[in-house]
């Protein structure tokens, strides 16, 4: 019988045996009969195998993975268990490898589907933040004349301003602990019942001329309810778990709260023209009113309960205490630095270039608008390429490069820095917070945060505005530094962040800056 000539091969194969692959960096093995015969016969066909010799015929490749992708059957969809390990071969190595057989092409990764938000079922609680959030803003131009309704002095003014957020520390305190308990869409429904009463029983002080003590006491009492805010934001986290889909929500909820900053003035202005100096509280109570419509009609969130602690689930681990500790005091030394720039721009802006009010509320506007810009196009690119962690930083040191512009006197780089830094970092906390924090501990947790923001808003322009009367760039460097603090801490946080939050983004766009970021620091 004459032997048969096996033809050479023209390609190498690496197989996935880690033995192999060291062997092939030997010449006497590329010249051993062995691996001469692995191509020829992976192309050989099965009608040929008896005419082999009985020691080929029982010698095999060592993956089924390989050994089917050089069959003649159909090429599997999915590879076995097996093949996890398998380092991937190039289409065109086994298709030449493999001579005769089908082309085996890689199955394409498909990109995970992230539903967008206009298509949740909680959408419409972006809506309902927006005319929250409208009804107290409208009455910017409402203190005036209240202080001419009741004839005022300026020690009483401040009464107006104070008598609102005195009445906040109630409903921080109760409502978001209430919300872990019996769910987020009845407190919010209660706490809008109360804010509709509050806005009525202000209209009716107004309109039938009762002391201003009673009408205090109204407004304290709106207070009171106005704890909507926080248990919004605990709604927003449990409705939108995808960890792509937060940033998201939470991006928005901050546009619609910048939104309501920019309509809210001029419509409160509209409205006092045409209707008097009630209108501003009807229409709050109507706004409220329609709130709770919207809640009714919306589907209720999933209701977490409390569960036993388990070791790396988020749902009911234990919560790191320290990073959560850090993440609500750095949002209070940002809180510091906004207030003292909300306090003393419009001053800064006289003093150096001599612009009026006049002036200074469409500057003031035009920067709100870009600041909303940012939240709704910019934020979700930014977390996407670099984390949520890492844009945090940014904003802070983007904060702090825009009090360094003020003790410049470059207004341009004033506006572009803080234009970038509010959106960059106000989602963000949020964002971990609500991934920190046990679902059952969600509301309580936001509503420290909120606590210590309000402290932070409350003592800061007090404090500096004694730096201020020594210099204003004494409290500008000061606000600068403690930015810059609150930059270093998140950044000391960040690999532990990443961990407890979500993985980091992948991709070529975030090399260099883990280069910088991670190594460096």
């Amino acid at each position: 019988m004459a032997t048969m000539a096996l033809p050479q091969p023209m390609l190498v194969v690496q197989t996935p045996m880690s033995s192999c692959r060291e062997r092939m960096h030997h010449s006497a093995y590329f010249r051993s009969h062995e691996f001469q015969l692995r191509p020829v016969a992976c192309r050989l066909r099965p009608t040929l195998a008896p005419q082999l010799p009985s020691s080929l015929v029982s010698w095999r490749l060592p993956s089924s993975h390989f050994s089917r992708a050089c069959g003649e059957g159909e090429v599997p969809k999915e590879a076995p268990e097996e093949a996890e390990q398998v380092p991937k071969i190039r289409n065109s190595t086994v298709s030449r490898a493999c001579g005769e057989g089908e082309v085996l092409e890689e199955a394409p990764e498909e990109a995970e589907q992230v539903p967008k938000i206009r298509n949740s079922p909680g959408r419409f609680i972006f809506l309902v933040y927006f005319m929250h959030l409208l009804s107290f803003t409208m009455g910017g131009p409402l203190l005036p004349m209240l202080r001419k309704h009741f004839h005022l002095v300026a020690a009483k003014t401040g009464l107006l301003t104070s008598a609102f957020p005195f009445g906040m520390l109630f409903a921080l305190a109760v409502f978001p602990g209430l919300s872990d308990r019996y769910g987020r869409r009845p407190i919010l429904i209660i706490c809008f019942a109360g804010l509709t009463c509050g806005f009525l029983l202000q209209a009716k002080a107004l309109l039938s001329n009762w002391s201003f003590e009673a009408f205090l006491i109204f407004r304290a009492l709106s207070g009171a309810f106005a704890g909507c805010a926080v248990v919004m934001k605990a709604f927003i986290a449990d409705a939108y778990t995808n960890p792509k889909q937060l940033p998201q929500a939470m991006a928005f909820r901050e546009a619609t709260g910048t939104a309501s900053y920019i309509v809210g003035p001029t419509l409160g202005g509209i409205l006092i023209s045409m209707g008097g100096i009630a209108s501003i509280t009807l229409t709050g109570a109507v706004l409220s009113i329609v709130s709770i419509f919207i809640l009714l009609c919306m589907a209720p969130t999933p209701q977490v309960k409390r569960g036993r602690a388990k070791p790396g689930n988020d749902a009911d681990g234990k919560m790191p205490l320290q990073l959560v500790s850090i993440v609500i005091f750095v949002h209070g030394l940002y809180g510091l630095g906004q207030s003292v720039f909300e306090a003393f721009f419009g001053v800064w802006c006289f003093e150096h270039f001599g612009l009026g009010p006049a002036s200074v509320g469409p500057l003031l506007t035009c920067l709100a608008c870009l600041v909303f810009l940012a939240h709704t196009f910019l934020y979700r690119v930014l977390v996407n390429n670099f984390g949520v962690v890492e844009v945090a930083v940014m904003g802070l040191l983007s904060m702090a490069s825009a009090f360094l512009a003020m003790c410049a006197g470059s207004l341009c780089w004033v506006l572009l820095f803080y234009a970038f830094g509010v959106p960059s970092f106000t989602p963000s906390v949020p964002i971990l917070l609500a991934k920190l924090a046990p679902p059952h501990q969600r509301g309580r947790i936001i509503a420290v945060d909120a606590g210590v923001m309000s402290v932070a808003r409350i003592l800061s322009p007090a404090l500096l505005g004694l730096l201020y009367e020594h210099g204003p760039l004494r409290a500008f460097a000061f606000s600068a530094c403690a930015l810059v603090l609150a930059a270093g801490l998140m950044a000391s946080q960040a690999r532990a962040a990443d961990v407890q939050v979500a993985p980091r983004p992948k991709g070529p766009k975030r090399r260099w800056f883990n280069r910088f970021w991670r190594r460096k620091l």
